[in-house]
């Protein structure tokens, strides 16, 4: 919106000085956004990419993290932690594990094993966490 703001009122023929006091922002902002704009048009009002790695895990990796918890743990464990999710998964790192967790609400030493012979129609965490 400031970005689109700035534009107008270069339009109105003002100048950078008047543009940054009448928008209280600093006058090397209004240069940038007015340069932009003459050198790419339009399209140079958008966000520049950005830099960094890009994103390793998608949303399908949430999903698929989320769903590992409906599944019963490994022979020998009560509950499933961090570490063996990550190795069930094989392609997630444990500390991806514990940050989907932590996003959802979810602590693990507080979720309860199924008690076994006992069925209870409950919905699944996955399908809990699409409701919301």
């Amino acid at each position: 919106m400031e970005r689109a703001r700035i534009i107008l009122l270069a339009a109105e023929e003002k100048q950078t000085q008047e543009i940054a006091k009448e928008l209280n922002i600093r006058k090397a902002r209004v240069s940038k956004w007015r340069v932009r704009f003459t050198q790419n048009g339009i399209g140079g009002l958008g966000d520049a990419p950005r830099s960094g790695a890009p994103q390793k895990y998608d949303d399908t990796t949430e999903h698929r993290i989320l769903a590992v918890l409906d599944e019963p743990p490994p022979e020998g464990y009560s509950t499933w932690n961090g570490i063996l999710i990550a190795e069930h998964l094989g392609d997630v790192s444990e500390h991806h594990v514990w940050r989907v967790l932590r996003r959802n609400g979810i602590q693990l030493q507080r979720r309860r094993p199924p008690r076994r012979g006992v069925s209870v129609p409950t919905p699944s965490l996955a399908q809990r966490l699409q409701t919301l």
